[in-house]
C-alpha cells in the first residue's frame, strides 16, 4: 500500500488521571516545580481515562484525521490494551500494516493532571524494534521517540531515507536526546522538517539563546526547515531559504497539555502535504495544538481538515 506518511516510534497507553482543583489532598507548588500528595489517602478523580498514545500514535492519528493517508511503524504487544489501542487507531484509519507484535507488556504511562498542569510517571521497555521498511512505500517518514534499543532503527531510516528519496520529518525523543546529540546527528542532514520545544532546541544547538538565534544555528547542522515551539509564547520555523516566521499562540482555556508537542507537529504537516506554505503551516500547527490541549489525553482535541479550515 502506498502512503503520504509513515510515523515511527512507540506505542504506549496513557491513563490520565483529573484531580479536582480544590481537592485537599494534592497542591501544587509552581515556583518549586512540585506537586505535593497526601500519603496513604483515597483522592477521588473528576475524570479517568485510557488513550494510545506514543508520538508516534498521537502524529499519525492527527494526520488522518486531517486527510492524509497515515500508517504506523510500532511495536505492539497482544493484550487488551493493546488490543483496545489497536481497535482505537483502525477506527481512526490508521494502518497497521508495518506494526510488529512485542513481547510481555503494554507500556502504560499514568500523568496526573491537576489545575492545568500535567506529571507524567513513564518508563521504557527494552523492546528489539523489529521493523521492516523494505516494501514501503511512502512520500513521508516522521520518526520520533523510541526506547532504549533504538540505534539500528535509526541507522535503518537513514538508509530508507537515502534510498527511497522519501521526505524525513524528525522528532528525536527524550532517550536521544538524553545520549547526546553525536548519537544521532548523521540524521540532521538528511532531514526536511525537524520539530522540537526550545529545551529540546538548546540541547541539539549545544547553547541557550533566543529562539531565533537556535533556529539557525540547527539549520546549520543540516536540517532544511527547523520548528520550535515555545509553550505560550507561540511558535517559529525557518525555511530552507533562511526566512523565519513567527506566530503567537492561540489564546485558549488549558485542560492539560498532554500531545500539545504532537499536536502541532501534526498540524503542520497536514498543512505542508496539503500543498500550504510554511506560514499557514505553523497557523494549522497552533490551532491544532490549542484545540488537544482543552481536552483530555493526547488525541481527542485532534481536528479534521474541515474542522481546521472552519476555525481558520
Amino acid at each position: 500500500m502506498n502512503y503520504d506518511v509513515l510515523t515511527v516510534g512507540n506505542a504506549i497507553v496513557d491513563a490520565i488521571l483529573g484531580i479536582q482543583p480544590d481537592s485537599p489532598f494534592v497542591h501544587l507548588h509552581k515556583g518549586e516545580k512540585e506537586l505535593r500528595i497526601a500519603s496513604g489517602q483515597k483522592i477521588p478523580a473528576e475524570s479517568c481515562g485510557t488513550f494510545p498514545g506514543g508520538n508516534a500514535c498521537n502524529v499519525a492519528v492527527g494526520l488522518s484525521r486531517a486527510g492524509i493517508k497515515t500508517g504506523l511503524v510500532a511495536q505492539m504487544a497482544d493484550d487488551e490494551l493493546a488490543n483496545h489501542s489497536k481497535r482505537i487507531l483502525e477506527k481512526e484509519g490508521v494502518s497497521l500494516e508495518y506494526v510488529t507484535k512485542s513481547q510481555g507488556s503494554t507500556v502504560l504511562n499514568i500523568a496526573i493532571n491537576f489545575r492545568g498542569d500535567r506529571t507524567l510517571f513513564t518508563h521504557h521497555v527494552n523492546q528489539p524494534h523489529n521493523f521492516n521498511l523494505e516494501k514501503a512505500k511512502t512520500k513521508l517518514l516522521y520518526l520520533t521517540s523510541l526506547g532504549s534499543e533504538w540505534r539500528h532503527i535509526y541507522k535503518m531510516i537513514a538508509k530508507f531515507v537515502q534510498q527511497e528519496g522519501v521526505i524525513l520529518a524528525f522528532n528525536p525523543g527524550s532517550v536521544q536526546l538524553g545520549e547526546g546529540v553525536d548519537s544521532f546527528s548523521y540524521l540532521l542532514p538528511l532531514t526536511t522538517i525537524l520539530f522540537v520545544n526550545k529545551e529540546e532546541a538548546e540541547i541539539i544547538a549545544g547553547e541557550k539563546g533566543a529562539v531565533r538565534h537556535l533556529l539557525t544555528s540547527i539549520q546549520a547542522k543540516g536540517p532544511k526547515i527547523v520548528s520550535i515551539t515555545n509553550g505560550e509564547l507561540g511558535a517559529y520555523a525557518i525555511d530552507q531559504h533562511g526566512t523565519i516566521y513567527e506566530k503567537e499562540a492561540e489564546k485558549c482555556s488549558v485542560v492539560e497539555r498532554t500531545g500539545a508537542g504532537d499536536a502541532f507537529a501534526s498540524g503542520f504537516l497536514a498543512a505542508y502535504l496539503h500543498g500550504h506554505d510554511i506560514d499557514q503551516s505553523i497557523t494549522w500547527g497552533i490551532h491544532n495544538g490549542a484545540s488537544v490541549i482543552g481536552q483530555y489525553g493526547a488525541q481527542a482535541g485532534l481536528l479534521t481538515k474541515d474542522e481546521m479550515e472552519q476555525r481558520l
